[in-house]
């Protein structure tokens, strides 16, 4: 599925949220590198990656710009001002950890004071972990009905279910406004091809929106 840089219609900017150590970064690096690194390194201030994908339904060709941030509370400045950037929010917890479940309202709260309500889903990541599982997947789906937001659960270490939450929140971001979106790319980041070198610069060629 993964295509030329330079060879997409759509930008779609992201960001992955969540409480340290969930696996945003692994998810992350699933989704873009096919990778899973067991050892896990923490993310310092953010990071990001990006891939272009085909979404079927739309049939459309999607660089999917993803910002992967620290879960740390002195790193929710950063997160505030990405909010203003993106147009779709992943927010992930661990199935293994309780903690980074009950921590979901402090997550969406600040979503709803900083994004422009920009489309959300929610992931339960490690659901590999049979035995350590704290938070039953109904849990997670009672929780997303409540908030009136899509849930599944995933796994960054198998791959289970990791490309689908990339290309659903794009499916529905294209479909929410495509107006707004191809507002937004006018002006792009363009990210080099290790994904280290940052610059803002006005898109010369237009993309055509969903």
């Amino acid at each position: 599925m993964e295509e030329d840089e330079g060879d997409y219609e759509i930008l779609i900017k992201l960001v992955i949220l969540g409480d340290v150590s969930v696996g945003k970064s692994n998810f992350l690096f699933r989704f873009v590198d096919g990778q899973f690194n067991p050892v896990h390194v923490a993310t310092v201030g953010f990071d990001f990656k990006s891939r272009i994908c085909e979404i079927q339904n739309l049939k459309k060709k999607v660089k999917f710009q993803i910002w992967d941030t620290a879960g740390q509370e002195k790193y929710m400045s950063i997160n505030k001002n990405l909010f203003q950037r993106v147009q779709g929010i992943i927010l992930m917890y661990d199935i293994s950890k309780e903690d980074s479940f009950l921590n979901l309202d402090k997550w969406l709260q600040n979503i709803k004071e900083n994004s422009n309500e920009c489309p959300l889903i929610l992931i339960g990541n490690k659901s590999d972990l049979i035995k350590e599982r704290k938070i039953s997947k109904e849990q997670g789906e009672n929780f997303a009905k409540k908030n009136n937001i899509i849930f599944l659960e995933a796994s960054a270490k198998n791959g289970f279910n990791v490309e689908k939450s990339f290309l659903k929140l794009g499916e529905i971001i294209c479909n929410k406004n495509e107006n707004a979106l191809d507002k937004m790319n006018k002006t792009e980041y363009v990210i080099s091809k290790n994904t280290t070198l940052i610059k803002n610069k006005k898109n010369k060629d237009k993309k055509n929106c969903c």
